[in-house]
Order: structure tokens, then sequence, then C-alpha cells
């Protein structure tokens, strides 16, 4: 429970506090990707993982078209919060859940993108949720999760090649995650997180049965998003035994 409370008891000042495409650029970059990814979907069912606020789905309503999306999140603070701001709006298309990731019951092959934005890191058994959601999705249908990982050697020597070409825009990044960092590590109270390699994250998706799966490089060590696809044809999960 000390997850969900404490996300509850942060959610009205949520939005002013978290790291979001105004204040912090490896979002902006990461919400960039995401879009790209799901690209300029039409009639399609876009299930966000750890909403929050909803600020995800605020940035995909901006290209996607006639599509319905369901934000979920374990903060019921949290959705009180989303659904406060997407009825101020008006929004029809936009439905909201309180649920863990592991627990998440949706219909099977129903889904055409899973998306996040900084949620797995707080999830110990991801496997286990990224078994549930490739049952949930449609063949052809995408994971795009934008987290912060443990850099790792592998992905931290990839940045470093990566800075040295935009060494101006990685000292902004870097000042600005100085100024997060130190309101962070003053915040005695914030859960504790799991973090592993943005490689190992992928794996993970190779090893559930997604393909195509990719990791895009950050300016931020920490940050990067990670996709896979369902493979067409594919309708479930064969693990141990034969079956979920």
């Amino acid at each position: 429970m000390k997850t969900e409370k404490y996300f509850d008891d942060l959610a009205k000042k949520y939005d002013k506090k978290a790291w979001g495409v105004e204040n912090a650029p490896w979002v902006k970059w990461g919400w960039r990707v995401i879009r790209k990814e799901v690209g300029r979907a039409r009639n399609s069912l876009i299930v966000d993982l750890g909403t929050g606020t909803g600020n995800v789905i605020l940035e995909l309503l901006k290209t996607t078209r006639d599509s319905e999306f369901i934000g979920v999140d374990i903060s019921r603070g949290m959705i009180k919060e989303a659904r406060k701001k997407f009825k101020k709006m008006g929004l029809k298309n936009v439905k909201l859940m309180v649920s863990h990731l592991d627990r998440l019951k949706l219909p099977e092959n129903s889904v055409d993108f899973f998306v996040s934005g900084g949620a797995f890191h707080h999830i110990k058994n991801k496997e286990k949720v990224i078994r549930n959601l490739f049952r949930m999705l449609k063949p052809e249908g995408k994971i795009i999760n934008a987290d912060q990982f443990k850099p790792g050697k592998v992905y931290r020597k990839e940045v470093e090649k990566l800075r040295e070409r935009y060494p101006e825009s990685a000292k902004v990044n870097d000042r600005i995650y100085r100024e997060f960092m130190k309101k962070l590590e003053q915040d005695k109270r914030h859960p504790r997180e799991f973090h592993i390699t943005p490689y190992e994250f992928r794996e993970i998706l190779r090893k559930t049965g997604f393909v195509g799966c990719r990791v895009f490089l950050s300016l931020q060590p920490n940050f990067s998003v990670v996709a896979g696809k369902k493979p067409r044809g594919k309708t479930r999960y064969r693990g141990k035994g034969g079956h979920w």
C-alpha cells in the first residue's frame, strides 16, 4: 500500500512537482518517441499504464484520430485528478480505471497500443506484467515504455557517444536533472524503485514473444524508451507447460 498512498497524497500537486514536457527535456523527448511509435493511429484502443493525471494521453490526443483511451493507475487519487481534467476538457473517448498492472483485466487481443511513462520502475515483477499485457495486445499491437532505467555499462557507453554529438543540449539536460534530484533526495517518503537496464527490459519483451524490440537512446543516461511488437498471428504467450 505504500506506493498507492504516496501517489494518492501527491496527486493534487503532481503536475507541478513531477517531470513533464514543459520542464524536463528527457521527458519531452520520450513523449515524442511515444507519439512517433503510435503514429497517427485511427480507430485504435490505446492503454496508458501508470497514467497518473493523464498527461501521456493528452500528448497522444494531439496526433491520434477517432481512437479510444484507457488510463490505468494504482492510485485512486491520481485517477480522481485525471478524471477532473478530462471532464473539464469534455473528452468522451477516455476511460479511467484503478488497477495493478499484473491484475489488469481487458479482453484478449483487444488493445492496439500499451504506452507507459515512468511506471515500470515501480514494479518488481516486470515479467509477470509483460506476460499479462502480451495476452491483451492484438497481433501486431505495440508496447512502448518510456521510463527511468539503470544505465549499465553498454547503455551508458552508447549514450556518451550521443552526448558528444550534442554537448550543449547535454549540459542543459544535466543542470535540470540535478535540480530535480535535489528535490527528490529531500523526499523521504518516496517508495522503493526496481530499476533494470533498458537492454534487460528489451530481453523481457523478447522472451515473452515480442519482435522488433528496440532501445531508443536519450541524452539522459538513466532514461530511455523501449518498444516491441506482438507478432502477426500470435494470440497467446506459451510459457512453461504451454500455458499462461
